[in-house]
């Protein structure tokens, strides 16, 4: 925010006198500053970290973070005196070309500035575990059931399993 100083100049004679009319203050928006996202992995916890400046203006600065995932947007609260802000997210699903992430800051007199970034989230691999074929001797045609345990870190995607019986079916 800058204030515009209005003066008066007045020649009485052998002095000059400086009188102050007023001013006018002029709210700049925020700047946004150092915005990153620390990579992760689907499942895991992405860090946002960055900074405003240039926030003069008295009361609450709000920061809202859109995770560009579909999911909720985030507001923060921040006092004016504040300069950084941080938020966490976890993705649900790796993107091969990243999330676009917006930080958009709006001081207390309604000014906003807003700025984008990508958060890089790789695909965690599934576990398998517990394996076991259990043969029903009772089935005709020796028909047996496979059971396992499927672990994944993320829960957006449909998972596919593939099993090659070794007998050419």
């Amino acid at each position: 925010m800058t204030f515009s100083l209005v003066q008066i100049w007045a020649n009485l004679g052998t002095r000059t006198d400086i009188g102050i009319l007023g001013g006018i203050w002029n709210n700049t928006p925020p700047l946004i500053g150092n915005l990153q996202v620390t990579p992760s992995s689907e499942g895991s916890v992405a860090t946002l970290t960055g900074n405003f400046n240039q926030v003069t203006a008295p009361g609450d600065i709000e920061v809202q973070v859109n995770w560009g995932d579909g999911t909720d947007v985030d507001t923060l609260y921040y006092a004016s005196s504040s300069q950084s802000f941080s938020d966490q997210h976890i993705y649900g699903q790796s993107s091969t070309n990243g999330y676009p992430v917006s930080v958009t800051v709006t001081d207390a007199e309604n000014t906003t500035s807003t700025t984008t970034t990508t958060a890089i989230v790789s695909d965690v691999r599934p576990m398998l575990s517990g394996l076991t074929i259990m043969p029903y001797s009772t089935l005709d045609d020796g028909e047996a059931v496979l059971s396992s345990m499927i672990e994944t870190a993320g829960w957006a995607a449909p998972l596919t399993l593939n099993v090659d019986w070794g007998d050419q079916t």
